[in-house]
């Protein structure tokens, strides 16, 4: 089992699969719950990194019952907690949240400590990512003072530094990630290594540091050299992407052919390593397909060849997926492209559309983003009066979200109309009730009939 976990870190598919095969193999005689269950966790993984969806979630079911069944707790546990890791990296962020409910819950029953703070991180992971940044700072907060070690604490980093990213916080999203802060040494495990590295090439390429962002991903790409698990490396291609069109884009302005021809020789390479990486899956995920679509959106803004059209491919795969705050980059992007054609009442449009996303989640960096290219066009992003006393105006996409519940439709409903998560209906909710002076929804659409903005 150790021998196929660790070929599946740092090996081909070729060199593990027949490993692997034997590893089923030798298990069948061997009465031992938790070996066994360990042996199907690590199958499970073999089989996501084929892109062989069903076959691996057969495996992680597989190893949560016998896990269970042979009243293996630690083992039970672990197993919940990479299936609910391999939901994430799907993503089935539902799914997910399942599993961590059901490790909590033995974490609680049997005291095992050492899966609270990651199965807790994870949580917080997928609610950031789902775009409720304010309850991911909560639920790391909220154990703030459970010492973290290791692997533990680098995690609680890296998902405090994406929050802070999201947020638009990028000073704070570098000095999370010091090891000063995080208080133990700078991690070498690779998914760690890429996640850190990642993490500040993007803060960094937001305050304009090309070259800081270049040398992050450089350490993050010799990271992936060591781990064969595409979800990391996805992440980081998007990125180290999105720092060569940013650089590209900076030449073109000031005619530098030099540095022009720089940016795209690395972004081949980015390509020519990702595309190397899925050559042998027989399907990709959605998340890795979102990647594909975002590299290939970063590209043309490289190339100035169809920015429109891949900016608006790279929104909807991550609509897709629910991940608001990629969706609402790439829609910025797409009326960035828009306007450059002169095709201002579509940008506007979208510009409307990203602000109310961005103002909705607090993604604050991306609001800035999206409001200086409206002023840098001239362009009124406001929907006109969305009250009659002066007060904080609704968003364009607040009024969406209130036409519906004056229609009577509930969280799931409005998800569903508006192509959002349920999460981020609630949100809007929230936020339309709190802005209106309301309780209740029932007292929401009477002020908002008696506003005249219903």
């Amino acid at each position: 089992v150790s021998t196929v976990q660790h070929l599946l870190t740092y090996a081909s598919p070729e060199e593990w699969r027949d490993p692997a095969a034997r590893m089923l193999e030798a298990i069948k005689d061997i009465a031992d719950p938790a070996l066994e269950a360990h042996a199907h966790m690590v199958m499970s993984h073999c089989y996501e990194l084929l892109g062989e969806v069903d076959l691996a979630e057969a495996e992680a079911e597989q190893a949560v019952r016998i896990a269970r069944d042979g009243e293996e707790h630690a083992m039970h546990a672990l197993a919940l907690f990479n299936f609910a890791a391999f939901y994430q990296s799907v993503p089935k962020f539902d799914s997910c949240v399942k599993r961590l409910d059901e490790v909590d819950h033995l974490v609680e029953q049997y005291g095992l400590r050492r899966y609270l703070l990651p199965a807790r991180f994870l949580r917080a992971l997928v609610t950031a990512l789902e775009g409720a940044i304010e309850d991911a700072n909560a639920m790391i907060a909220a154990v703030e003072q459970v010492p973290a070690e290791g692997y533990d604490a680098w995690f609680r980093a890296t998902v405090r530094s994406l929050t802070h990213l999201f947020a638009g916080e990028y000073a704070d999203a570098l000095a999370v990630l010091d090891p000063a802060a995080v208080g133990v040494a700078a991690p070498n495990d690779p998914e760690r290594v890429i996640d850190r590295a990642m993490q500040q090439a993007d803060a960094h390429v937001w305050m304009g540091d090309i070259e800081r962002a270049r040398h992050a991903v450089d350490i993050g790409e010799a990271a992936v050299a060591r781990n064969a698990d595409t979800y990391w490396h996805g992440w980081l291609a998007m990125v180290a992407m999105r720092v060569e069109a940013d650089a590209a884009v900076q030449a073109t302005a000031s005619r530098r052919l030099d540095l022009i021809e720089l940016s795209k020789s690395r972004a081949d390479a980015i390509v020519a390593t990702w595309k190397a990486a899925v050559a042998n899956r027989r399907t990709l995920l959605p998340l890795e397909r979102a990647y594909s679509a975002a590299l290939d959106a970063e590209l043309a803004r490289l190339t100035g060849e169809d920015v429109i059209n891949c900016a608006h491919v790279a929104a909807a795969a991550f609509d897709q997926i629910e991940m608001p705050y990629y969706a609402t980059y790439f829609r910025w992007r797409e009326a960035e492209a828009l306007l450059a054609e002169g095709r201002v009442p579509a940008a506007t449009d979208l510009l409307r559309h990203a602000r109310g996303d961005t103002r909705s989640h607090g993604f604050a960096g991306l609001d800035a983003a999206v409001t200086q290219l409206a002023r840098t066009h001239q362009l009124r992003l406001g929907v006109g009066r969305t009250t009659i006393d002066g007060d904080e105006p609704l968003s364009a996409r607040e009024l969406e979200v209130l036409h519906l519940m004056v229609e009577g439709r509930t969280n799931p409903e409005i998800a569903g109309a508006l192509f959002i998560t349920r999460r981020t209906a609630a949100a809007h909710v929230s936020s339309i009730m709190r802005k209106l002076g309301s309780t209740s929804r029932v007292e929401a659409v009477s002020e908002a009939h008696r506003r005249g903005v219903a």
